[in-house]
Order: structure tokens, then sequence, then C-alpha cells
């Protein structure tokens, strides 16, 4: 097995010892495979490449749309040489942020079982009810901090990018800074901005990061806004697609039971629903 690893950064300052826990991620989780990490750095010109050592190089990014840009941007720069490779990790410098513990269930038999049938793996987050983006309805998504992929599931889709532009989303005024006729349901706007804000979020899960909105935080949120909308419409275009999107602790947990195989038809809800028995995750009762 081959794995690449594209670790997006904006500058080393706010998480210095990134690459240093990625490889130590990998290395402990994946000891049989294979790897190579390629930084983008999405603070650096396109054209930047530089070979830090024989398993690691630097390349310059796109932070027109952050994260999702960035690999972009990679995957173009790398092109057919990605075909090499079993599978891709996608993350970000911030990996270790998210719920870290699900790391723990990351190993050889769910990269082989991932590259095997083409899907994409991560920790699935949820808000408490259903949404609704650009009219498409959903409650649960794989977290872009660290995502697995087979490498065939980018056949699948023409960009990692969904969503150039937050003015459609976003007014500009911090008393009513979404849109009227955004596409976004009232229960979206509410997450998010309880996500954003510190504030109303049944689950007491917040952004680590919250600001209170005024007129010198809207580009703040804007940002994110468009952020929080391609992270989430990442994992509808994925399903939409027929690509098998699976909890890692689901996932790890079914692969060690004794049962029949892995249910690829279990909706995400389903796997949040029983990754609360295998966590006792009091967060997880998703409805």
């Amino acid at each position: 097995m081959r794995l690449l690893a594209l670790l997006l950064r904006y500058g080393d300052e706010t998480y210095p010892d990134a690459l240093k826990q990625l490889w130590r991620t990998l290395d402990e989780a994946f000891p049989q495979t294979e790897k190579t990490v390629v930084i983008i750095d999405n603070k650096l010109a396109a054209s930047t490449h530089r070979r830090l050592d024989d398993r690691t190089h630097l390349i310059g990014g796109d932070n027109a749309v952050f994260e999702f840009s960035g690999w972009q941007q990679g995957l173009r720069r790398l092109g057919g040489k990605i075909n090499s490779f079993d599978a891709l990790v996608l993350c970000t410098d911030a990996f270790r942020n998210y719920h870290g513990g699900y790391l723990g269930d990351l190993n050889d038999e769910v990269l082989q079982f991932c590259a095997r049938k083409s899907a994409v793996v991560g920790r699935v987050e949820f808000w408490p009810r259903r949404f609704a983006v650009l009219g498409h309805e959903a409650q649960c998504w794989i977290c872009s901090g660290f995502m697995l992929f087979g490498t065939q599931v980018l056949k699948r889709l023409d960009n990692l990018v969904s969503v150039t532009d937050a003015n459609l989303f976003v007014s500009g005024d911090p008393a009513n800074p979404f849109r009227k006729d955004a596409a976004l349901s009232d229960s979206y706007r509410g997450y998010i901005l309880g996500w954003l804000t510190g504030k109303g979020m049944s689950t007491g899960a917040n952004y680590r990061f919250a600001f209170d909105l005024t007129a010198q935080t809207m580009d703040t949120f804007r940002r994110k806004v468009l952020s929080i909308v391609n992270e989430h419409l990442l994992t509808i275009r994925l399903q939409a697609a027929g690509v098998p999107c699976l909890d890692v602790n689901w996932l790890a947990a079914e692969l060690r039971a004794p049962a029949a195989g892995v249910d690829l038809m279990a909706t995400l809800e389903q796997q949040v629903r029983k990754r609360g028995r295998f966590r006792n995750n009091k967060n997880s009762a998703v409805r």
C-alpha cells in the first residue's frame, strides 16, 4: 500500500508542530504502509516546490477557498502522480483539534478497506436536527480536518471546491448577517451563528476561536461561512456521486466485529447512532 498525505496549512505559525504530529500519527496508524507527505502552504506562491527530505515535499497552494482550493491546487500540481498511490489523506494543520480520539481507530485495515472500496473515511460530525444548504438536506458530514480518500474517489469529483462566493449567503450586516434570499434553512443559519459565536449550540460544542459579530469581524464571518458550506457540501456531493462515506470509529468497530461484513449502505446518521454505543458519546443521539 502507498499513501499520500496532503497537509494544508497557512504558514506554520499557528500549528508549528503539525508536520511532526502528522508523521507520528501516520507512522503509528499505518506501520505497514509506504507514506509520502506533501505540505500545501496557502501562504506561499503557487509555483513553490521544495523537497524537505525523502518523504516530505512543500508546495504553494491557493487560499481562495481555504483548504478546499489548496488541496485542489495540490492535486492539480501532482497530476498523474496521484494514481501511483492507493489512498490519500487530506488534512489541515489543525487535524488534532477535532475530537482527536478518532485518530486512535486509524489502522492498516481501515486504510486498506478505504482504498479497496473507493470510500472516504473520517470523523463524522452532526448538528442536532437536519438542515438545508443550496437545496440539499443533511444532518451529518465528514469533518475536513482529516479525511482518508480511496484514490479512485477523485475520478468522481471534478473539484473539491463546491462554492467560491460567500456573498451568496452573507449580507455584511452584523445584525442580520445572512442574506434574506440565501439558500440556507433557518436551522442552518442558527447552527452556523451558534457555532461561530459560541452561543446557542445545544450540543455544547462551539468554534474554539468564537467571536462576536461586529462590523470588524464580518470578514472573518464571511470566510468561516464559506468554509463551513464547502465542508458540508463536499460530503453531500460525495454521497450524490455514490461514494461510501464512513465514520472512522464506526468502521473500525465493524471491522473488528465477527459479523458478515461492513454495511456500506448505512447512513451517516445510523453510523453515528451506533458509534454512540461504541463510544458512550452523550452527543451522539442523532435524530
